[in-house]
């Protein structure tokens, strides 16, 4: 992740991947449907999470390496018993003297060799850290108890995405005041843990932030609150050369950095698939009347964007689609990509969509013998 602070982005593999792939398709037009952004929400299956717990007012999940879904809520963390079972067992309790008896979690994110766990308890409480093989089982729940098991840190935080094993970059900020994204060392102490601010300026509320194939880092203006600038769901990419150098002494400025990407509901709940189509969750309010939907941002288009070519409208349903398993728009999704099954699982509040690419997905690369290889969060 070292280099020099230049306002670039690298052209991820993937485009030659699907460009190729998309010349292929102009002969055989019957794959031309063939790409995973195409076709999800084709058919959902409904998965029941745990019920929402007391003192939360949802469930947060994320999928463990070998594509066992887990979720949060309440005081405790919730594992499926068997890949697609649907059924979920306590595993584990969050330390009450560090929640106040409960976690509001605003996210779930697993690191990307599967060795660690970062829960966000809620406004106000800590982010918790733990080792995966903490999780106890069925029946027996694991405390995880502050300082012997598990490390609770006392940052701001809204949402957060894994930089790599020891670092957990996380969006931040106070309701009117400009946001930011810091860079939590999960290896400092949590009574003075190593946080720095790496984008500044955000003129508006935490958004979500996810990485790409590559190392670039998304986030962007969780809800327009300032004068000028940035809207509501910009979302803006920012490679690892201008952001995460040890070198550099100061941050990145969001309103006039990084390269635009989009204007797509309130840039929530963000996260990439193995094609590098970027998930995009959250609503908008008073510029999308029908924002009750998931949006994909096509990976070819980001691509192109990150090249110099044009930002993604969200009006153009070849570069913007949108999911709505509930099927009345009244939907306020975050997502989980499962890695391991390739499902994209649709979070709502009482029932989770699961949906998977049509098989002609796969087949579409397979048969030119390319492979694309993913800096996957489960790695």
């Amino acid at each position: 992740m070292k280099g020099s602070r230049m306002n670039r982005i690298s052209v991820p593999i993937r485009s030659l991947t699907f460009l190729i792939t998309a010349a292929a398709t102009l002969a055989h037009p019957a794959q031309a449907a063939g790409t995973a952004f195409d076709t999800y929400g084709l058919s959902y299956h409904a998965i029941s999470p745990p019920p929402v717990g007391s003192g939360s007012f949802s469930v947060v999940g994320d999928a463990l390496p070998d594509g066992r879904l887990i979720a949060v809520t309440g005081n405790q963390l919730f594992l499926e018993s068997a890949v697609g079972s649907g059924a979920f067992n306590a595993v584990a309790t969050f330390d009450p003297a560090q929640t106040a008896g409960s976690v509001d979690p605003s996210f779930v994110d697993v690191s990307p060799d599967g060795s660690h766990i970062a829960v966000g308890t809620g406004f106000s409480k800590p982010v918790a850290v733990f080792p995966t093989s903490a999780l106890g089982s069925p029946g027996a729940p694991a405390p995880l108890t502050e300082g012997s098991v598990a490390n609770y840190f006392s940052v701001s935080h809204f949402d957060a995405a894994w930089a790599d094993n020891t670092r957990l970059a996380i969006t931040a900020g106070t309701f009117g005041q400009p946001s930011q994204v810091t860079l939590l060392d999960i290896t400092s102490p949590t009574s003075n843990p190593s946080n720095t601010v790496i984008i500044d300026n955000i003129q508006g509320s935490s958004a979500g932030i996810a990485f790409d194939a590559n190392g670039n880092l998304y986030t962007g203006n969780g809800f327009d609150g300032a004068t000028g600038g940035s809207g509501t769901g910009w979302i803006k990419a920012f490679d690892s050369s201008v952001w995460a150098s040890p070198q550099s002494s100061t941050t990145v400025d969001f309103e006039s950095d990084g390269t635009f990407i989009a204007d797509v509901l309130s840039a929530s709940a963000l996260n990439f698939d193995m094609q590098g189509n970027l998930f995009v969750g959250g609503g908008d309010f008073g510029t999308e009347f029908d924002a009750g939907y998931l949006a994909v941002l096509n990976g070819i288009a980001i691509d192109s964007a990150l090249v110099g070519g044009p930002a993604l409208d969200r009006s153009d349903p070849s570069v913007v689609r949108r999911l709505d398993p509930r099927n009345d728009s009244f939907g306020f999704f975050s997502s989980i990509y499962n890695d391991a099954t390739g499902e994209l699982v649709v979070l709502d509040f009482s029932t989770w969509y699961a949906t998977i690419p049509a098989p002609a997905s796969s087949l579409c690369l397979l048969s030119l013998g390319l492979t694309y290889t993913r800096r996957s969060r489960h790695a």
